[in-house]
């Protein structure tokens, strides 16, 4: 199945919500469950709440489960935005990413269309 780019990260919008609210024990008990955060025995920059990610078995499916892919797409944000203070941060600093990366595909988009435009206006030069 085909997923267009804005569902997708409209879907990993959702997944990353519910993620920071299982992490914040403000999700119920079964998602909570499904999230845990990789405890360090050493005090690193870099090791702020990384969520274990569990091994899947089935590739196609087994990665799209709940539990692998959230702690998949937490894991990817950067370390301010996984510390955020409140929720309502988090949402904003998650739109600010998924916002500039639609506008950044719509670009490549519009780029594609201008460079194929160009190419077949120089065939047709060559063909006159």
């Amino acid at each position: 199945m085909i997923i267009s780019p804005q569902v997708r990260q409209r879907i990993h919008f959702k997944i990353l919500l519910i993620t920071y609210k299982s992490i914040k024990d403000m999700a119920p008990e079964y998602l909570c469950e499904l999230v845990s955060i990789r405890k360090s025995s050493r005090k690193l920059r870099s090791s702020s709440q990384i969520a274990q990610v569990p091994v899947s078995r089935l590739k196609s499916y087994g990665d799209c489960a709940f539990s692998v892919a959230a702690p998949n797409l937490w894991n990817r944000l950067p370390a301010n935005i996984r510390n955020a203070s409140s929720l309502e941060n988090f949402k904003s600093l998650i739109f600010v990413i998924y916002c500039r990366a639609v506008m950044a595909q719509i670009e490549r988009r519009t780029l594609n269309r201008r460079v194929a435009g160009s190419n077949q206006s120089a065939r047709n030069e060559l063909c006159v």
